[in-house]
């Protein structure tokens, strides 16, 4: 009877221990996206940089996507239409713009922190049930190692 309870709760284990590894796996996707993301807000944030050094008549290339550009000229370096969510923009100062996307960027790492915290936590649960497993499948090996008869 004993046997079949350390048999469950051995089952009970392994259910944890592969939701903790779910739990990981999703929170690595995310982190990865999060990452992706601060990438993205620091070319934008370069790129206002580097536009206010940019003469406003100067020819610039623009992206226009799958590796094209094409050539303008500024008409007003000075400002910067920023998404705001849910297909909004707003044109903001370019310190302006900074400063959001700056925080946005601060924002991001701080999560993408937290969640590693996380996936550290939820690693060192999975050693932990790891180290039982092992013993317990030692135990298991013993116990049917005494089950066979010795020869005399």
């Amino acid at each position: 009877m004993a046997e079949q309870m350390s048999e469950q709760e051995m089952k009970n284990l392994v259910g944890r221990y592969q939701q903790y590894q779910y739990q990981a796996e999703g929170l690595m996707q995310q982190i990865n996206i999060a990452r992706t993301s601060i990438a993205e807000l620091e070319k934008a944030i370069h790129t206002i940089e580097e536009l206010e050094k940019t003469d406003a008549q100067k020819d610039t290339l623009v992206p226009i996507g799958a590796g094209s550009y094409v050539h303008a000229s500024l008409t007003k370096p000075d400002s910067v239409l920023l998404g705001v969510g849910a297909g909004v923009s707003l044109e903001k100062s370019n310190t302006e713009a900074k400063t959001i996307l700056s925080k946005r960027k601060d924002e991001l790492a701080k999560l993408v922190e937290s969640m590693s915290g996380t996936v550290d936590k939820l690693g060192k649960e999975m050693q932990t049930l790891q180290a039982v497993f092992q013993k317990y499948a030692a135990e298991e090996q013993q116990a049917a190692a005494s089950q066979i008869p010795q020869a005399y």
